[in-house]
């Protein structure tokens, strides 16, 4: 078995978008790395990162696999994956030099968060530069009977840990419509528009960074983040106010997610 070792290295860095550039130079935090033995209905398994993962089997002496040190404090035995993340799609643990592979699995149930973007610009200045942007209601959920329906362009699978909404509005004098989508995450950090999601918990609990401002919302609660800059197209000017709107509606059972 051939295996190789490069040291994972956390960088800080802020959220790259036209529209947060003033935020250049602010410090996202780094979440603690964290790993758990547990066991599962199925047998073994890990708690990584808030993300359970379940055994797979041992890797035979002729596997040839390309891996990283992924780093684990006060874990008693050595850890790698295949690509630097917080929540790879595998991870390998060295026991008594044997190889044991495991593999997300999400027990049919993820999480659902929404992020609703309102855009305000008005005109202080110059020619009119107005537009339109827009699409069709892509997705409906249902917080009732807590079911989601929508266009889907990800796997319904076992590796998926989020589904994550996402609703633009653009209003004032300087564009206007609506757009809808949904987004399927199965690793962290995942970029939403101006929101970052750096990672979950067991419990459900989001971790955010949005405009340079670090959230944890719990399932069930919502948080808010404005934002307000002056922003020139051409020789016209604007005044815009971004407001964020983020809902963490925690677990969904899959069998209620429905792609349409």
């Amino acid at each position: 078995m051939r295996t190789s070792v490069i040291l994972v290295l956390l960088v800080c860095s802020c959220i790259g978008s036209p529209e947060n550039s003033s935020t250049h130079g602010c410090e996202k935090p780094i979440l603690d790395v964290t790993l758990e033995e547990i066991t599962l209905s199925g047998g073994p398994g890990l708690l990584v990162n808030g993300v359970t993962y379940s055994f797979a089997g041992e890797c035979g002496q002729d596997t040839a696999l390309e891996l990283l040190e992924f780093p684990i404090p006060d874990f008693p035995w050595t850890v790698y994956s295949e690509t630097e993340s917080r929540n790879p799609p595998c991870l390998y643990i060295e026991k008594d030099e044997k190889l044991e592979k495991y593999t997300k699995n999400n027990g049919g149930e993820v999480l659902f968060l929404e992020i609703r973007k309102k855009r305000e610009a008005t005109q202080i200045s110059g020619g009119k530069r107005g537009g339109h942007e827009g699409s069709p209601v892509t997705y409906v959920f249902d917080p009732e009977d807590r079911t989601l329906k929508g266009r889907m362009d990800f796997p319904l699978d076992e590796t998926l840990v989020m589904v994550c909404g996402f609703h633009q509005e653009k209003t004032g004098d300087q564009e206007t419509g609506q757009v809808w989508y949904l987004y399927g995450t199965t690793d962290f950090p995942q970029n939403v528009s101006d929101v970052e999601i750096l990672g979950v918990e067991r419990d459900g609990t989001v971790h955010l960074f949005v405009f340079c401002e670090y959230l944890t919302i719990p399932p069930g609660e919502t948080r808010q983040v404005n934002r307000s800059f002056q922003e020139r197209i051409v020789d016209s000017s604007y005044v815009v106010v971004i407001t964020v709107t983020v809902e963490n509606y925690g677990f969904l059972n899959m069998a209620n997610i429905i792609a349409e």
